[in-house]
């Protein structure tokens, strides 16, 4: 039976935004450019785009581009997932929010309650760590 507070995300999904997205702030600013995959973005766009900080969103692109989730050619950023496995967890990942947007903010907030609840439905009964 499905915990109260389960949204029902799969458990990718789930590592995927606690473990590497970690913000809504980094969810947003990477569908944002997922949405436009031609445009060239410059940190100032960006920023004044989502209403947010310029200093943050330079460590979230940075994070992304660690992830392998963005580049930038000097010009600007942009979304160049590396691989079709990638971008296939964004696409999925973006569906996921747009159908629960609160269930996906409410993981988030959680952190890595969330990925704690994940390990612990799968740990066997009887047994601890």
């Amino acid at each position: 039976m499905p915990r109260r507070d389960d949204p029902g995300f799969d458990d990718d999904i789930v590592r995927f935004v606690v473990s590497d997205l970690r913000t809504v702030w980094a969810l947003e600013l990477l569908l944002l450019m997922k949405g436009a995959p031609d445009r060239v973005w410059t940190d100032v766009a960006l920023t004044a785009e989502l209403r947010a900080n310029l200093g943050m969103v330079g460590e979230i692109l940075k994070r992304l581009q660690t992830l392998g989730l963005a580049v930038c050619d000097g010009e600007g950023w942009a979304y160049r997932a590396a691989n079709a496995e990638l971008d296939a967890l964004c696409a999925r990942t973006e569906g996921a929010y747009r159908q629960k947007p609160f269930a996906m903010i409410s993981l988030i907030g959680r952190g890595h309650d969330a990925l704690r609840d994940l390990a612990d439905a799968f740990r066997l009964k009887g047994k601890e760590p």
